[in-house]
């Protein structure tokens, strides 16, 4: 269980998100959403540990992530940031590898349980074929999908993701939903910061909308992702239709001059 409470971040006289509580269900898919700017960047690194808060607490399991070690939290939250580059040229396998290392010791070389761990996050990324190529000669989406996947061999159950589907191919974005799914029917908590409302809509448990960095509404998406809010915090019109096979999606205009 992750909770921000009353949380508030502030870099010099600017609040970046204010008066901030959400809290993070076990085996649910939380959606934040919101203009750019709005704070779910931060709020992500202040769920991983990677930014103290400025007010209020971030909890973990019951315990105040402030005195947690960086070790303990990274062991215990996988978190994807929005833009990933590795310059160094180690191959995937190595840098998926390296989402181990809170599982051991100083100077301690991987155990078969951490190359098995390896290969699985390799297999479910859908980068196994590329494991022996250097990380630097991946494409944009090829770069995700392996950043995703050193993030799963942390086997975390708690997993944070910024935008992990931007620079995707339409059928990755569907594996990439589908596995975050599978995640959480398997136990983890999971956090992603979306643009795409319509993969809110369909893939997620829970939405939390953001605006100037405040919380405006959280709950189901089909019942927080209203006309009237999408209007007021996206300034676009809404309508709603279902497919053929009964999906939900979302039709967005810009608002008509009267």
């Amino acid at each position: 269980m992750l909770k921000l409470e009353r949380v508030g971040k502030r870099i010099g006289e600017r609040w970046l998100v204010r008066h901030v509580t959400v809290e993070v269900a076990p085996s649910r898919v939380t959606a934040l959403v919101g203009p750019n700017g709005s704070g779910k960047s931060t709020i992500l690194r202040l769920l991983a540990g990677l930014w103290q808060p400025s007010e209020g607490t971030v909890w973990v399991d019951g315990t105040d992530a402030a005195g947690m070690t960086r070790r303990d939290l990274a062991s215990r939250i996988g978190y994807v940031s929005q833009a990933s580059h590795i310059g160094v040229p180690f191959t995937v396998r190595e840098v998926v590898l390296m989402g181990r290392h809170p599982h051991l010791g100083r100077f301690q070389s991987p155990r078969q349980q951490d190359l098995d761990a390896v290969e699985r996050a390799l297999a479910r990324a859908d980068v196994l074929h590329l494991a022996d190529r250097p990380i630097n000669r991946l494409s944009g989406g090829e770069l995700q999908r392996a950043v995703v996947a050193r993030c799963l061999a942390t086997e975390a159950k708690a997993i944070l993701l910024d935008e992990p589907t931007a620079s995707l191919d339409l059928e990755h974005c569907l594996e990439i939903h589908q596995l975050l799914r599978d995640l959480v029917a398997q136990g983890s908590s999971v956090v992603v910061a979306l643009h795409d409302l319509n993969a809110v809509v369909r893939w997620a448990d829970r939405a939390v909308v953001l605006d100037r960095g405040r919380v405006v509404a959280k709950g189901r998406p089909g019942a927080v992702l209203t006309p009237g809010k999408v209007a007021a915090v996206f300034r676009v019109d809404l309508e709603r239709f279902r497919s053929d096979r009964g999906v939900e999606g979302l039709v967005f205009h810009r608002p008509e001059v009267s």
